[in-house]
């Protein structure tokens, strides 16, 4: 911290150092312009020196924005014996990985030993993978690592005593931020040395190493920016988690969206205009909009790469600059709006003119006895709360604790992503009944042909949309469990929950209950499109109820494995990550696993099959929802509808295994996790949890 005769900032020490950043940033510039004309290590080695030049110039300035947070966060987080443990673990089962698929390519080969040529095939591959993977764990592990940097000190009460200090808005953010975001790139680095040795397999396309590692950095502090932002909306970490989550998804799906109706016809002759005699085309909004999604550009790019289409730091610069724009709009948002938002989230904030408005509406001018005008308040529109009744924790849970509270910015992006998932309906009806271009010949609009096409696209509709809605659900369920119990222990309310003459039964059962049934307008929203599916005869009756049935045991588990992890982790932010990690891996994370040790090594062999791994991949997909929900929305009873992978083999059988092993993880977690519970409410299954009431009898 700077004091009144030292200046904190560097720039406002002299005037030669005002005039340092106006320099090194003429010299970016010229370096850019003549960087054209130079070989690639040489346009490297020139940003390397600019970047160096940057460290130099903003030594101290970088030290005063990051303030005295980073340190103690860093010196805490670095402390933990944890994180060096994740870190090895994570290089030991990359190199495993690498043995492994080093071996099979090398059993596979007809002469025991792997030919030269073909060594650099064997590296590219494996980098694939790595690559592959280092995506998912970005996307997977930096929203639940970072968003709750802020509202994890609004949930324990300790954000005011931050703010009370001297430190600024600038230096608590970005403290947080930088040893948050360290900490997950050391854990990614950590795989580096297992990457070097693919030097001696034949080497990579360094351009491809760069590209690929600079596309990752800029993905991670990307989500970041994003989840920092959450974390300084919301007022709980769980609700930050799921905030940044919906946001990332909401992004994909409809950046998706966008970039394939921009190659409509329709959308292509509407949106086609000029600007300073450049020509805007459908496609180069649709473009525009996707730059910045990782799950487009990566295949895109790499497609377009070896027909030389396209060039891959030309499509690099356009994602990096998408991603730049990104966090500097959402950390600059998130640090002009942190001390406001916790101030008014805690204490209350300014009367705005909305809200002074609404005060004015509820109410109403009275006379009285005299003719004395009288403002009296209006009852409130809200419909109170029911009594409490025998169940208490399951009334708070639902009542209270109801769901997610996103606030209004994610509640009105959960109110636009519900209203978008039923636009699909409208489009398939138009094109499918009403649009004249799809006429058959003359045919009417109830030809049976036109109705059994309305029919399919609905069927694709609830498969395709009703698959990623019922696993957004899914998601809000985990988050919410993972911070049923450890939320009340960082609110200071456990204690209190424990001293009550509840048992620990009907405690935890109350949590359960309360992260389903407190999701129940979500409910009504997957509710609302199967049975409007059904109405169109587009799900066979029998089906629809297998399917309610399915979701119901699948929510279930995921329920309980957030609780378990809620009751075995002291924080919010850890109980979620590790909730996140576990629900993701059953629902469908170890299909990764699959693929590098089993799918890929024999791949390898010359005289492998398609289908020799159908049985496997049946049985492995019976244990995921999202594989299973996609499946279910049978139509008519067919040979091929009721199948998977094998073609031979009915998949029902799997199917029913796999709602028997949900089912058997739901009940052994409930155990667990009242077990669980009452060791650490010390409650003995040999005393009684509810005392008995002394005799009135005197």
């Amino acid at each position: 911290m700077g004091s009144p005769d030292q200046a904190t900032f560097l720039l406002d020490r002299k005037w030669p150092f005002r005039i340092a950043p106006i320099i090194w940033a003429a010299v970016g510039v010229g370096a850019y312009v003549i960087a054209d004309g130079l070989d690639r290590p040489a346009q490297f080695v020139m940003a390397g020196l600019w970047v160096v030049g940057l460290g130099l110039l903003l030594h101290k300035f970088v030290r005063s924005l990051l303030g005295p947070v980073l340190a103690y966060d860093v010196l805490r987080v670095g402390r933990k014996p944890r994180q060096i443990w994740f870190r090895v673990a994570y290089a030991i089962l990359l190199a495993i990985l690498f043995t492994w698929v080093y071996l099979a390519w090398v059993s596979f080969n007809g002469t025991g030993r792997v030919q030269p040529k073909v060594m650099s095939k064997l590296a590219e591959t494996f980098f694939t993978v790595y690559m592959v993977v280092q995506f998912i764990l970005v996307c997977l592990l930096t929203p639940a690592s970072v968003a709750g940097a802020i509202a994890d000190e609004k949930e324990r009460r300790t954000l005011e005593f931050l703010l009370a200090t001297d430190l600024r808005d600038r230096e608590i953010l970005f403290g947080k931020l930088a040893s948050r975001v360290g900490s997950l790139l050391l854990f990614l680095l950590a795989g580096l040395p297992i990457l070097a040795m693919l030097q001696f397999f034949g080497g990579i396309d360094p351009d491809l190493v760069l590209a690929g590692f600079a596309a990752t950095f800029a993905t991670c502090l990307s989500i970041a920016a994003v989840a920092i932002a959450s974390s300084v909306l919301s007022r709980r970490a769980r609700d930050a988690i799921a905030l940044c989550y919906l946001l990332l998804i909401v992004y994909v799906l409809l950046s998706g969206v966008a970039y394939a109706l921009s190659a409509a016809p329709y959308i292509r002759d509407w949106l086609n205009f000029e600007i300073f005699g450049y020509t805007i085309t459908s496609e180069d909004v649709g473009y525009l909009t996707v730059t910045g999604n990782p799950f487009f550009m990566v295949p895109y790019t790499m497609a377009r790469r070896s027909m030389m289409a396209v060039d891959l730091f030309q499509a690099l610069r356009h994602y990096l600059l998408f991603h730049a724009l990104v966090i500097g709009v959402f950390v600059a948002w998130a640090g002009l709006r942190l001390r406001s938002i916790a101030l008014a989230q805690q204490f209350g904030g300014a009367a705005t003119l909305w809200s002074r408005w609404r005060r004015g509406r509820k109410t109403k001018t009275i006379n009285v006895a005299g003719g004395t005008p009288v403002k009296r308040r209006r009852a409130r529109s809200r419909r109170a709360r029911p009594a409490v009744n025998e169940q208490p924790i399951l009334w708070k849970e639902i009542f209270v604790d109801t769901g997610l509270r996103l606030g209004r910015f994610g509640q009105v992006i959960v109110l636009g992503l519900v209203l978008l998932s039923f636009v699909p309906m409208g489009l398939i009806f138009w094109f499918a009944i009403v649009d004249p271009s799809s006429y058959n010949a003359g045919s009417s609009w109830l030809s049976p042909q036109r109705w059994d096409n309305f029919r399919q696209g609905m069927n694709m509709y609830l498969r395709s949309a009703g698959t990623v809605a019922t696993c957004l659900v899914f998601l809000a369920i985990n988050i919410r469990g993972a911070g049923c119990i450890s939320g009340e222990r960082d609110r200071h309310t456990l204690d209190a929950l424990l001293t009550t003459p509840l048992a620990a039964r009907t405690i935890v059962w109350g949590k359960w209950w309360g992260c389903l049934l407190g999701m129940r307008w979500a409910w009504a929203w997957i509710f609302a499109m199967w049975v409007l599916t059904l109405a169109a005869g587009a799900v066979h009756p029998v089906m629809f109820v297998a399917g309610l049935a399915s979701i119901a045991i699948y929510a279930s588990g995921g329920a309980w494995i957030g609780i378990f992890c809620s009751l075995h982790f002291r924080t919010t932010l850890r109980s979620t990550m590790a909730s996140i990690v576990a629900t993701v891996f059953l629902g469908g994370g170890y299909f990764l696993i699959f693929l590098m040790c089993c799918f890929l090594p024999l791949s390898f062999a010359s005289g492998s099959r398609n289908g020799d791994f159908d049985v496997l991949i049946d049985l492995l997909s019976s244990i995921s929802p999202p594989v299973n929900i996609a499946w279910l929305p049978i139509e008519e009873f067919k040979d091929h509808a009721l199948t998977l992978s094998h073609h031979d083999i009915p998949y029902v059988p799997f199917w029913l295994l796999g709602l028997g092993a949900w089912v058997g993880i739901s009940f052994g977690l409930s155990r667990a996790c009242v077990s669980k519970f009452r060791q650490m409410a010390n409650r003995n299954m040999a005393t009684p949890e509810l005392p008995r009431r002394a005799s009135s009898d005197v």
